[in-house]
This record gives structure tokens, C-alpha cells and sequence, in this order.
């Protein structure tokens, strides 16, 4: 889950109602902006920074960009760990793409 707000968690829910922890979220401007710090297993001092921009492309649709950073908080395992996040970001874009490209009912 995610509040909508400046300082508001990133965090999961499990059944059982026990909280973890994901993230914070440090940059809250919609439409156009959205970044937090990601702090998914590592503490909170090795948060890594992820920044969204949504850009009107002119043509009716967005092109969204995403920046993450912050890897040298992570020491020796920043190279594996970004290797990783990588791999999940490609995969957590691969599950919009198909609404992205979807035809627009007006």
C-alpha cells in the first residue's frame, strides 16, 4: 500500500494484519511527480531514491521515467542489488504495458 501523501509509507499488509515497511514517500506532486525512498530488505539509512516523472507525449498518452538511485548507500552489495531492481523494474512495467497499449474507449 501506498499513502498518497508526503511522508506517507510504502509498506505490505499480510493476512495476518502484520506491517513491513517499504518505503517513504518524499516527493508527492500529482499529476506529474512521485518519489520515495526504497528501503525494501535493507534498513531505512540504506534506502535507495526512486523518482517518477509523467510526461505528456503529445500524442494523448504519457512516457513515464523512472530514476532510481542512491546505490552507493548499499556498500559492497549495491552492484547485485541494482542488477536486481533492475530485473524487477522491467518486470513491474512488462504488467502495465499491456493497459498502456490497450485502445482508448472515448
Amino acid at each position: 500500500m501506498i499513502e498518497p501523501w508526503l511522508g506517507g509509507r510504502i509498506f505490505e499488509r499480510a493476512r495476518g494484519g502484520v506491517e513491513v515497511d517499504w518505503g517513504r514517500v518524499v516527493r508527492f506532486d500529482p499529476p506529474l511527480h512521485f518519489g520515495f525512498r526504497w528501503h525494501l530488505g535493507t534498513t531505512a539509512e540504506q534506502a535507495t531514491d526512486v523518482q517518477l516523472t509523467f510526461v505528456g507525449n503529445g500524442s494523448g498518452g504519457t512516457t513515464v521515467e523512472l530514476v532510481h538511485s542512491g546505490w552507493d548507500r548499499l556498500g559492497a552489495d549495491a552492484s547485485d542489488r541494482r542488477e536486481r531492481n533492475t530485473a524487477g523494474w522491467t518486470a513491474v512495467f512488462g504488467h502495465f504495458r499491456p493497459y498502456a497499449e490497450a485502445p482508448q474507449v472515448p
